[in-house]
């Protein structure tokens, strides 16, 4: 029995013929048999320390550096998943975590309702400033995918301008740049962005073409403040676009006309 064997004083009875020497064997025994306990008892503490979960400490910056990478992160994991929270579309109902390191690449993990909404996701995700790279982890569950809408012919409403032609946003955002390039534009080009989309430059200037959903949104620079109205008149017409908007800057602005932090961050 383990008892026995860490408390052997048990066995030997009140009245042992050994007398005197039986006393002093029972207590050695029972010394003995203490310090067992303790080691045991030790031993089973550290055991239980050891597999306890250590506390959790978030990281805290302690540098500057530090401090201006963690913001850095932080402002492109919210930009990406404010632009996914809002999308609508085939990414309603998605369930989307967002992760950036400090190199700007961001990891989508979570789960979507089809292969398009996936695709979407990385795509949007790679528009905003500061991604470098998109890890496309989602998952795909078609029982989240949310309803189709109704289309104009499926509701007997007249068949809109909007519904006249349907282009992939890729397709979409090529062909408005390629036609701002030639026709708007004419020293500039269009070309391929490395990370999605198309972008539009001239000599001096660019912009990029983002296309979602027959959404078109114009980004970035171009030489005077009337290519803005051009840019934006060329882009409603083009077959395919639902709407278009710009976040353009005109070039031909003085300086004056800006203010302190704008001249120099």
């Amino acid at each position: 029995m383990i008892s026995d064997w860490i408390f052997p004083s048990k066995r030997i009875a009140a009245g042992d013929p050994l007398s005197s020497e039986g006393g002093i064997r029972s207590s050695m025994q029972a010394s003995r048999a203490h310090t067992r306990a303790g080691v045991w008892i030790a031993c089973f503490g550290l055991l239980a320390l050891a597999s306890s979960p250590a506390p959790s400490e978030e990281y805290t910056p302690t540098t500057p550096r530090e401090v201006m990478t963690k913001l850095r992160i932080e402002g492109i994991e919210d930009r990406v998943r404010i632009e996914l929270d809002t999308a609508g579309g085939n990414l309603t109902g998605a369930q989307i975590e967002v992760a950036a390191d400090a190199e700007g690449l961001v990891t989508l993990s979570g789960v979507v309702g089809s292969e398009a909404a996936q695709e979407r996701a990385a795509r949007l995700a790679r528009y905003q400033v500061g991604v470098q790279g998109v890890d496309n982890q989602l998952r795909i569950d078609t029982t989240i995918a949310p309803e189709p809408e109704p289309t104009d012919l499926a509701s007997g409403a007249p068949e809109s301008k909007d519904s006249t032609e349907e282009l992939a946003d890729e397709d979409l955002a090529r062909r408005v740049a390629q036609m701002l390039a030639s026709s708007v534009f004419a020293d500039a080009r269009a070309d391929e962005g490395w990370l999605g989309g198309w972008r539009v430059e001239g000599d001096d200037w660019k912009f990029d073409v983002e296309a979602d959903e027959g959404d078109v949104h114009l980004e970035g620079a171009v030489a005077t403040a009337a290519d803005i109205e051009r840019a934006l008149e060329s882009v409603r017409e083009i077959p395919g676009v639902r709407q278009a908007s710009a976040d353009l800057e005109a070039l031909d602005q003085s300086k004056e006309d800006k203010g302190f932090f704008d001249l120099f961050f």
